[in-house]
């Protein structure tokens, strides 16, 4: 039926008024929602906005109390592209909207990521670090809403103590995350890393450090290498441990390679010094390409865990001092 599902809703849609059983309703609307999926995976977004609204249209109000899970991945897909196609006001609303009517933690993060993107994406690092953290503290209420020196070394100690007398290249070893809140989790700290970078150094060491943690403990995620890398940086710069933030940053790039990502050297030539082609004095190594697209979409790698090892390499002194 797939093949032909835009012939058979658009047939639908055209009757709609003639469709007066709620049980009926909510198939066609079902029908529109897999339509506006496949839509908006060939980046049709505009199209797949009008098979949202439409099946939307069909449960009216009554959709959250009859047919939830319907009427949220309706709404939800609906925001995001609203979102993609430029109608930003609407989208925020939404959204926020949605964040109230989410009845599961997974539900709560999908929303949760997509107003994080929002909020970045337009330059408002401020309001998606408030919603991070109310996410974030609705799943543990011990995060706190201004993290310090102390909430970060207490953090690192936590990862530490679990990794015990382990070796940071173990990690890439780790069995994959099954628990499906932890990885929704892990979705929300992804997203959130980027803005806590923007506003909260502490912040964003604390992301970096509950994301390795989360791993080490449940197993790897979609956005476990890239806490590899960002904890390369961290234990390089913030903690100076240099030996573990090369282990660290290759764990990374080895994990990212395994999972079908296309980078081309591994990261921990950010923190080696290399010799020039012409055997003279020592150089650092400019940026790989990125190469090509992952084949594993979500997959954070390459370009933000290269950018920022490399910025952390020509800064190695700044951020010992903020930790003193």
């Amino acid at each position: 039926m797939e093949e032909h599902i835009f012939e058979i809703v658009n047939q639908f849609d055209r009757g709609v008024a003639l469709i007066t059983k709620q049980d009926e309703r909510e198939q066609v609307a079902e029908l529109n929602l897999i339509a506006g999926k496949r839509a908006k995976a060939a980046t049709a977004y505009a199209s797949a906005l009008q098979y949202f609204t439409a099946g939307r249209a069909l449960l009216a109000e009554s959709g959250w109390s009859g047919a939830y899970q319907l009427t949220f991945d309706l709404e939800l897909n609906r925001a995001e592209c609203e979102y993609m196609t430029g109608e930003l006001a609407s989208a925020e609303e939404r959204l926020s909207t949605l964040a109230v009517h989410a009845r599961t933690t997974r539900d709560s993060a999908a929303v949760t990521c997509v107003r994080l993107n929002l909020y970045t994406n337009l330059d408002q690092s401020d309001s998606a670090v408030e919603v991070g953290l109310d996410y974030l503290r609705r799943v543990d209420s011990q995060w706190s809403l201004h993290a310090t020196v102390e909430d970060v070394r207490q953090e690192y100690d936590r990862l530490w103590k679990r990794l015990g007398s382990g070796s940071i290249e173990g990690l890439i070893d780790l069995p994959l995350m099954t628990d499906p809140d932890r990885s929704a989790t892990m979705d929300v700290l992804t997203a959130l890393a980027s803005p806590a970078l923007f506003t909260d150094e502490h912040l964003f060491r604390l992301v970096v450090g509950r994301m390795a943690t989360l791993s080490l403990e449940h197993g790897n995620s979609d956005g476990s290498c890239l806490a590899y890398a960002w904890l390369g940086g961290v234990l390089g710069t913030y903690f100076g441990t240099t030996r573990q933030d090369r282990a660290s940053a290759g764990s990374a790039w080895t994990w990212s390679r395994s999972m079908g990502s296309t980078a081309s050297a591994p990261a921990s030539t950010w923190s080696s010094p290399c010799t020039s082609l012409t055997g003279r004095s020592p150089c650092r190594r400019v940026a790989p390409s990125c190469g090509g697209p992952s084949t594993r979409p979500k997959m954070p790698v390459t370009f933000l865990m290269q950018l920022q090892l490399h910025r952390l390499d020509h800064e190695p002194f700044r951020y010992r001092r903020s930790a003193q």
